[in-house]
């Protein structure tokens, strides 16, 4: 970061499943590739708890931040997967995660419906939460 004398931001996200425990997180997109977003579900279903939480973790940093310090910020949703995919809109999961006291899936609700309500959402106003109060984590 220092060397592009910018700031850098880093999100990552992904499914936490209590039954898995918190597996695969990160790693979504690589379980969800393998199996597809159907054979992922089916997956939860069959270990017989479909509960899952999506989660989003963003990292910034800035030049003069110091290199050991960064404002990381975390969003998440609970929720449950669907048995099936369901809706055309979003990316990814989004067609199987449906979130808690919703009965549609991510990718059954509209863009902005969906990002009034997700994980990423939440991690940026933990973020700009942080920033205001001068907040700091130490990565190491």
């Amino acid at each position: 970061m220092e060397r592009l004398g910018i700031p850098v931001l880093v999100e990552d996200s992904g499914l936490v499943l209590p039954a898995w425990k918190g597996y695969p997180g990160p790693l979504t997109k690589y379980a969800v590739g393998a199996v597809g977003e159907a054979g992922f579900a089916r997956l939860a279903w069959a270990w017989g708890d479909p509960r899952a939480e999506a989660v989003s973790t963003l990292a910034l940093a800035w030049p003069g931040a110091g290199s050991d310090e960064v404002v990381v910020a975390e969003g998440r949703v609970a929720g449950s997967l669907a048995a099936e995919p369901r809706g055309a809109n979003g990316f990814g999961w989004d067609v199987i995660f449906v979130p808690e006291g919703e009965t549609r899936t991510f990718a059954e609700m509209s863009a902005e419906e969906k990002n009034g309500r997700s994980h990423r959402a939440r991690a940026f106003a933990e973020l700009v939460r942080r920033l205001a109060a001068g907040d700091r984590a130490a990565v190491g």
